[in-house]
């Protein structure tokens, strides 16, 4: 669905796709939550995120506290794209307690991928960032 998004064009998208797009975040099932997440480009490529943000983050964070290991690893690995298409702002003052509340998470492969992801989000937003947010 989301894929044609480029396809038809802002107004249409924002007509037909994303009514369906924010009632599918409220689904029951996280994977098809999560889908979503992962295809959230294609979204962003037409509309922007800035009219999904507010509907974005209580989605992430309940997927973010799944009590399905692997759906909360998928959810961290999703992490540094999401970071790409949300920017730095809001990433940090929105994301950025999820991520490093991961690193205490009980199964390794979640910190595991934490850490890597907070190597991967000092990439994306540089070294200064990475300063000012992630050592304290």
């Amino acid at each position: 669905m989301l894929s044609i998004c480029p396809i038809i064009e802002k107004g249409p998208t924002n007509e037909h796709i994303l009514p369906i797009f924010l009632a599918l975040l409220r689904d029951e099932s996280s994977d098809v939550r999560l889908n979503l997440f992962k295809r959230l480009e294609d979204l962003n490529k037409v509309i922007g995120l800035e009219n999904l943000q507010q509907s974005i983050v209580p989605a992430l964070k309940d997927l973010s506290e799944d009590k399905n290991w692997r759906i909360k690893l998928s959810v961290v690995e999703q992490y540094p794209a999401l970071a790409k298409q949300l920017g730095e702002q809001f990433f940090t003052e929105k994301l950025i307690p999820i991520c490093l509340k991961w690193l205490n998470d009980q199964v390794f492969s979640i910190r595991q991928a934490a850490i890597k992801n907070l190597s991967e989000l000092t990439k994306i937003f540089g070294t200064q960032w990475a300063e000012r947010n992630l050592i304290t």
